[in-house]
């Protein structure tokens, strides 16, 4: 299961994301079950970041939502964006790993 939350971010505003992103949220992902990992990823000309996040299945996805510590972590997140963000959710059909060097 993949989640793709997108937004603009505010002015000025993208380096404290980062940080935040690194800081605040990534321990909160790590210690949920079914994690399998997250990407934020940014569009700096256009003021978009996107944090795409990998779950086992939908019920560790939505045990995670309804965490508080995940939900007090996220609310501190709204003063770095322009508007609220937009969340999707995908089924992952391929995955495609670059193993070795070797391979």
């Amino acid at each position: 299961m993949g989640r793709l939350s997108a937004a603009l971010v505010r002015e000025g505003k993208m380096e404290e994301l980062v940080a935040h992103y690194k800081e605040t949220i990534a321990p909160t992902y790590k210690e949920s079950e079914g994690f399998l990992g997250a990407y934020l990823l940014l569009d700096r000309t256009k003021g978009e970041a996107q944090s795409l996040t990998l779950w086992r299945n939908v019920q560790d996805l939505e045990n995670n939502n309804n965490n508080p510590r995940y939900r007090q972590a996220m609310a501190t997140f709204a003063p770095l964006f322009a508007e609220s963000p937009r969340t999707s959710l995908f089924e992952i059909a391929v995955v495609v790993e670059k193993k070795g060097q070797d391979e």
